[in-house]
């Protein structure tokens, strides 16, 4: 490990090397200057350029021993912040369960930059954990490993096979990262799955079918050729078999995905679909008037 860099501490080391040799051959002299002691016995060195008196020569030399005392703080301060960089990525490329949720909230994006490849396909595996923190937390860094590396996408097929699950933490582990990793797919993988993905939106579990049409919006931009698709599922859900406390909500979800289909699609069945939610009852008037103003 390289401390402090090298191309810095080179100059200041030869100036520590005067200052050093100038401390042992005058201490004494120092000692009787600050002391007041046999001050007009001090013995001065002489340089080439002439004469130098005790004030000036006084004055460089505690310039130099101040300049070395600056130097030297420099090049501690440097070396432990490359020391503690360091060991923060060396402890987190070594990811341990423990370590995943001592990670803040805020540090989770941070950490997503530092994984390795070892460490990806651990947490990975940390999906199917019981302890629905370590499972939270590995689904969210992997989230954001996601926006900025491809990396998690080479688990497609780990993923793809979790929407067919019967464990609804699994399915929508499923869902969120199908979803994060379909901007990396240029193979256009998601063709294969996408209707294992659209069934989930039949799930018994409202918060599967909420995850479900929450997640197209991260599908949407990347993949225009399912619009349509979409659209003709997002239609044919049925509302009234969802529980009733989640009705509303699931009902503004899917509006707002058709909106986004609407912009570039404009089929009859979508224009259709939306008219009869604004004529309903089962939309206050504040939702309608945000639905009506995201039409324009």
């Amino acid at each position: 490990m390289v401390l402090g860099g090298a191309q810095h501490t080179k100059p200041i080391n030869y100036i520590g090397l005067v200052c050093y040799k100038c401390t042992i051959l005058y201490s004494h002299d120092f000692v009787n200057l600050l002391s007041g002691k046999n001050a007009s016995k001090i013995c001065y060195p002489s340089f080439s350029v002439g004469r130098w008196q005790g004030p000036n020569l006084w004055c460089i030399m505690m310039a130099l021993l101040i300049v070395k005392g600056i130097a030297g703080l420099y090049n501690i301060n440097r070396g432990m912040g490359r020391v503690a960089y360091f060991t923060v990525r060396e402890e987190i490329s070594m990811i341990t369960r423990e370590k995943l949720l001592e990670i803040g909230q805020n540090g989770l994006q941070e950490a997503a930059t530092i994984v390795n490849e070892k460490d990806i396909q651990l947490v990975v595996t940390w999906l199917l954990e019981e302890d629905p923190k370590v499972r939270k937390r590995s689904l969210l860094l992997l989230q954001n490993r996601s926006m900025n590396y491809n990396d998690v996408y080479h688990f497609w097929p780990v993923f793809a096979e979790k929407l067919r699950s019967d464990n609804p933490a699994q399915k929508s582990i499923g869902i969120m990262l199908i979803a994060a990793n379909t901007k990396w797919d240029k193979d256009n993988k998601i063709d294969e799955v996408i209707d294992a993905y659209l069934a989930c939106l039949s799930d018994k579990n409202p918060t599967v079918v909420r995850q479900c049409i929450q997640s197209l919006h991260m599908i949407l931009p990347y993949k225009r050729h399912l619009y349509l698709h979409i659209a003709d599922k997002l239609i044919s859900i049925s509302i009234r078999d969802i529980d009733v406390v989640e009705r509303r909500a699931a009902l503004i979800d899917i509006l707002e995905v058709l909106m986004v289909i609407r912009k570039g699609w404009y089929p009859d069945e979508v224009e259709q679909y939306i008219s009869l939610a604004l004529a309903g009852d089962l939309l206050d008037q504040n939702d309608k008037k945000r639905i009506k103003g995201m039409m324009w």
